[in-house]
């Protein structure tokens, strides 16, 4: 079966409201040894830790997610304060939507992993720069949805799941694990700076009134 077949099939037998799928990355250039799989959303890819198995998730990534027209209809669709503006990389357009649908209809989207897209990964993606800003906007795009009302479990889990990541690549004793090891720590470090910053800058708002 093929993507779109897989994403449908998900309405029909398990009466979905929303379904989507796996990335998977197609490297343009060299897959880079040093980047941990664990944030290979990033670059727009599926990441390690994320279920393995056909499930009801919060949300998947907009590049491999659907809905049914009705229930987009019923929302208003996607808000416009969220998503890439401008020179920012401010995210969180279908995680924002898919928690009022959690709320107004109580269900998440059906993550069928057949349902696979691949991504092509230019090198320019790959750069340290880029990843730096994609995680501190990250970061950043989270506060907001925290602010907003909504819950942020999902990274919370994310986050406190990287300490056995570490765990396990030092115990792997090798200098590919040990690289990997620095970038979880310095992506991790971005995108919680950009957490802080979101929350003082609502703090500063908020005393100036």
């Amino acid at each position: 079966m093929n993507w779109l077949e897989e994403l449908v099939r998900m309405y029909g037998e398990h009466d979905a409201i929303a379904a989507g799928g796996k990335i998977l990355p197609k490297w343009v250039s060299k897959k880079p040894k040093y980047l941990p799989e664990e944030y290979y959303w990033l670059i727009g890819a599926t990441h390690k830790g994320f279920p393995e198995e056909m499930t009801e998730v919060r949300n998947t990534f907009g590049s491999n997610l659907s809905f049914k027209a009705e229930m987009l209809k019923a929302l208003d669709g996607f808000r416009g304060e969220m998503g890439v503006k401008g020179k920012g990389l401010l995210q969180g357009e279908e995680t924002e939507l898919c928690e009022r649908m959690r709320e107004k209809f109580g269900r998440g989207v059906v993550y069928n992993p057949d349902a696979i897209v691949y991504h092509k990964v230019f090198p320019e993606r790959l750069r340290m720069r880029f990843l730096l800003r994609r995680a501190f906007w990250q970061g950043y795009s989270k506060r907001m949805m925290k602010e907003k009302g909504y819950p942020i479990r999902e990274e919370e889990r994310f986050v406190k799941s990287l300490f056995g990541s570490i765990v396990e690549r030092f115990k792997a004793k090798s200098l590919v694990a040990f690289g990997q090891v620095i970038f979880l720590l310095i992506l991790t470090s971005a995108a919680g700076l950009g957490y802080v910053l979101k929350l003082l800058k609502v703090n500063r708002e908020s005393h100036a009134k």
